[in-house]
């Protein structure tokens, strides 16, 4: 997935003011390779993430929608978008729907996303807004209370992340509160809530 760098130029620079929404604060983006003799330690929580445990489903609860729907995890997390020698840390991640028809060849995945993680390793376990950055619009999902529409979701809220890795990308937290509004091709709307649940990305081997 690629997003046109005239959208992105803004955030590449000053991401942290978008996503840093509690404390305001601008921090740089420390590598986890950055320690070493006459160095700070690295930042706890920086490095290879720990999947163990985690749950492979985070779960919404959407009103008039039967069977319950939740997002497949870990999402994929795309390689950093600014590339090149200046990393800027500014990551697309896209969620699956649970259910065998959304993991098709070639299939973009129903959620799509674009995180700051160079901004976090300076402000783990702090609530975190999510889903403010700019993003391409995302795949398609199938809901089974409306067969042969395909939905795409776009999700807002705040997270709090308690280990990241920027190379390769990657990030354990947990969800606090976020909607995602569902819109389908045939017309059809509605939203869902996530009121708590982990919330985790590998890494997904696209920009």
């Amino acid at each position: 997935m690629t997003i046109p760098r005239s959208t992105l130029a803004p955030w590449l620079t000053i991401g942290a003011c978008a996503v840093c929404a509690c404390s305001g604060r601008v921090a740089a983006a420390p590598s986890a390779s950055d320690s070493g003799p006459g160095q700070d330690a690295p930042t706890l929580g920086v490095g290879s993430i720990d999947a163990s445990g985690l749950s492979p489903d985070l779960a919404m609860t959407c009103d008039g929608i039967a069977p319950a729907l939740s997002l497949s995890l870990p999402c994929k997390v795309g390689d950093d978008l600014a590339g090149g020698a200046v990393r800027a840390g500014i990551n697309v991640t896209e969620c699956q729907l649970s259910g065998p028809q959304q993991d098709m060849p070639g299939h973009i995945p129903a959620v799509s996303l674009t995180l700051a993680l160079g901004q976090l390793p300076g402000h783990l376990n702090e609530p975190t807004a999510i889903g403010a950055l700019p993003t391409e619009p995302p795949g398609w999902g199938s809901i089974a209370a409306y067969p042969g529409e395909r939905f795409s979701g776009s999700l807002k809220g705040t997270a709090v992340f308690t280990n990241v890795d920027l190379a390769p990308p990657a990030f354990v937290g947990r969800i606090e509160t976020a909607t995602v509004v569902w819109t389908g091709d045939a017309g059809h709307s509605f939203s869902c809530t996530i009121t708590g649940g982990a919330f985790w990305g590998v890494p997904g081997g696209f920009q």
